[in-house]
């Protein structure tokens, strides 16, 4: 389950990206992020560390009856294997530039 916390940022993440460009321009500039680019494996109630590079500001899971995700520190992520399936996690810092685009695969 997500903490208040990461809520919290998902929710900041999402209002603060609604709010840049005017609707009009909004799918004007829109593109699509590429597929992941790594990879985990995660075995299904345990989970792994996942450290970035650089600080995130908001960190994301796309599907979270699959995995959840802890934000343990800006650069720490720990990411919690629920069920067995693949999703994708996201990270991104204060530019909204993409830190790890990163599939995540649950199995038991």
């Amino acid at each position: 389950m997500m903490n208040r916390t990461l809520m919290s940022a998902v929710l900041a993440c999402t209002m603060t990206a609604a709010s840049l460009a005017p609707v009009s321009d909004a799918f004007a500039a829109a593109h699509a992020i590429g597929p992941s680019t790594s990879s985990i494996g995660v075995e299904m109630g345990k989970g792994r560390l996942i450290r970035l590079d650089s600080p995130a500001t908001c960190v994301f899971i796309a599907d979270p009856k699959i995995a959840d995700i802890q934000v343990k520190s800006p650069t720490l992520v720990y990411v919690i294997g629920k069920a067995p399936g693949e999703t994708t996690l996201f990270a991104v810092d204060e530019h909204d530039t993409v830190l790890a685009n990163m599939g995540v695969a649950v199995h038991l």
